[in-house]
């Protein structure tokens, strides 16, 4: 019976401390921004499907100097997701470079064309 109790004392006081919590903590730091979220433009009604128009922008965060330590902090996590991001790019776009090559259809060969156009811009200049 007080192993019941306790463990009723403990879930309450588990309860007060997840209600107490203030959620809005992150919104008031500095270099907070809240996130874009693309809204969609067109909406088609067949079979429930909803179309988004998202750009580059929408999906890549932005990233800029402040000049407060806390909030270049930030950004430069930003900047780390960016990273990320454009290693995933360049993985795929090489992938797909390495799927085409000596490929003779017309398609693969116009893939593998824009393929190294893009693989050429992440060299460095001479």
């Amino acid at each position: 019976m007080a192993l019941v109790a306790l463990a009723i004392l403990v879930l309450l006081g588990l309860l007060i401390i997840a209600t107490s919590y203030s959620h809005d903590e992150k919104r008031s730091a500095p270099g907070y921004r809240p996130a874009k979220v693309p809204r969609p433009t067109k909406i088609k009604e067949d079979n429930m499907k909803l179309e988004l128009k998202v750009t580059p922008k929408d999906l890549i965060p932005e990233v800029y100097f402040h000049g407060e330590t806390y909030a270049d902090k930030a950004e430069l996590e930003q900047l780390d997701n960016v990273q990320k991001m454009i290693d995933e790019a360049y993985l795929m776009i090489l992938g797909l470079y390495l799927d085409t090559k000596d490929r003779h259809e017309d398609s693969a060969k116009q893939l593998h064309a824009k393929a190294e156009k893009m693989l050429d811009q992440f060299k460095e200049p001479d």
